[in-house]
């Protein structure tokens, strides 16, 4: 994991380099290369994914879910830190360090 810092809407991630994944139907199965352990994530769990395709702010990420979904703007914010949080702390998705943060 990059940092142990909180994670806000100003945080840059981006996917591990040590994750390879595949579609699977509608969800996603992950591998974590170093570790060997495989995650599965379900359809909006896949969508975030995608969309972690480079760096990326939480901000920005959340945007684009509400083009994909009808959802209030906080109820988004919340689930996707809810999804992203724990995705750090497995190493799955890392934080950039960017100038000034």
């Amino acid at each position: 994991m990059a940092t142990s810092e909180a994670i806000g809407l100003e945080t840059v991630v981006r996917r591990s380099e040590q994750v390879l994944w595949s579609s699977a139907g509608e969800d996603l199965v992950a591998l974590h290369i170093d570790k060997g352990v495989y995650y599965g994530l379900d359809a909006m769990g896949r969508h975030i994914w995608e969309l972690l395709e480079g760096e990326i702010t939480v901000e920005a990420l959340c945007a684009r879910l509400l083009t994909l979904y009808d959802v209030e703007a906080e109820v988004c914010q919340a689930d996707t830190l809810a999804f992203i949080e724990p995705c750090v702390r497995m190493d799955l998705i890392e934080i950039v360090v960017t100038e000034g943060s």
